[in-house]
């Protein structure tokens, strides 16, 4: 019998609820591009995940972070929902959190106003994020670090994931030194066990473009260099990224072995991708699907592909800045 994982990748789905419209959403309004991204992901990622439960999909779903726009209360009361809406269709979901999904001084968190003004809403701290998301895969990981709240779970029989939270410290998203020694010894474990590594984290330990590190070298893993040989070391071959919204699978050598940075783009961004992987473990072989959301009947997209329309939100925000 072949040993096969077949599990699916989403990241960075952003969502905001719309109840953070304190006068009440109103499509008739007139939008920013960047205010048209985050007013429609309530509808992306429920008709994502009624996709994932009603199509030939992995029962394995994983989702690396950035669940809400910005920590928002009632965004994460309706992403719980959506989550818990796959679970009770016999899907086995895993998720991290991320600096997106809490408050911090540099990260407000904001409703919008009749007036399109940002207006303060309530927030969630960061000790809060377990009574909305332990129970997509923390509360009954084989072990846990604490204070990262990173944890390593069974998969499958032979694949076991280590799902590394890095948020340790807005703007230094990393890994510190006491979970470096924690990853560590559960990697020793699970290579005596018999079992193959899966790991996701939020921030790119590879970078995705050649210029990355020189424009944006603070959206990497901080010490991204030594964590990566550290991870190689202890035997990881991939990590599964997000962060950047970038669809992209780098690689690097290190200490003559070959390390995968396998990074999917925002489910609510440009490109609204998201990724169906099937791992052999014995073979070494993984086979990597890259599926685009279709058209979702509740957005007027002007009669664009989904994938049109959030070009041209992105075209837009692009435009904004310049």
């Amino acid at each position: 019998m072949v040993n096969e994982l077949n599990f699916t990748v989403i990241s960075d789905t952003h969502y905001y609820s719309k109840k953070n419209y304190v006068d009440g959403f109103d499509k008739r309004k007139k939008q920013k591009s960047d205010q048209l991204f985050f007013s429609a992901s309530e509808e992306i990622v429920n008709h994502t995940f009624k996709s994932l439960c009603e199509n030939d999909t992995p029962d394995i779903i994983l989702i690396s972070g950035d669940l809400t726009y910005n920590g928002e209360k009632t965004s994460h009361e309706e992403m719980k929902t959506a989550l818990k809406k796959l679970k009770q269709n016999g899907k086995k979901v895993f998720v991290i959190t991320a600096t997106h999904d809490y408050t911090s001084p540099d990260m407000p968190t904001y409703g919008i106003d009749k007036n399109g003004k940002n207006t303060q809403v309530e927030s969630v701290s960061r000790d809060e994020l377990l009574s909305y998301y332990g129970e997509f895969g923390y509360n009954d990981a084989l072990a846990k670090h604490e204070s990262s709240m990173s944890y390593v779970a069974k998969l499958q029989d032979g694949y076991r994931l280590f799902a590394l939270n890095d948020d340790f410290g807005d703007p230094n998203c990393g890994f510190s030194d006491d979970l470096i020694e924690w990853i560590g010894k559960q990697a020793k474990t699970a290579k005596e066990e018999g079992q193959y590594i899966i790991a996701m984290t939020h921030h790119p330990l590879v970078a995705p473009s050649p210029i990355f590190t020189a424009v944006a070298k603070g959206d990497m893993l901080s010490d991204f260099e030594l964590r990566t040989k550290q991870l190689s070391q202890f035997g990881f071959d991939f990590i599964l990224t997000g962060h950047t919204h970038m669809h992209n699978i780098s690689c690097c050598n290190v200490c003559g072995k070959k390390f995968y940075d396998i990074s999917t783009a925002a489910l609510t961004g440009f490109p609204p991708y998201y990724r169906c992987i099937t791992l052999n473990k014995d073979e070494k072989k993984m086979d990597i699907k890259t599926v685009c959301v279709d058209n979702v009947s509740k957005i007027d997209t002007d009669n664009l592909s989904l994938e049109q329309y959030t070009k041209k939100l992105f075209l837009g925000v692009v435009k904004s800045t310049l």
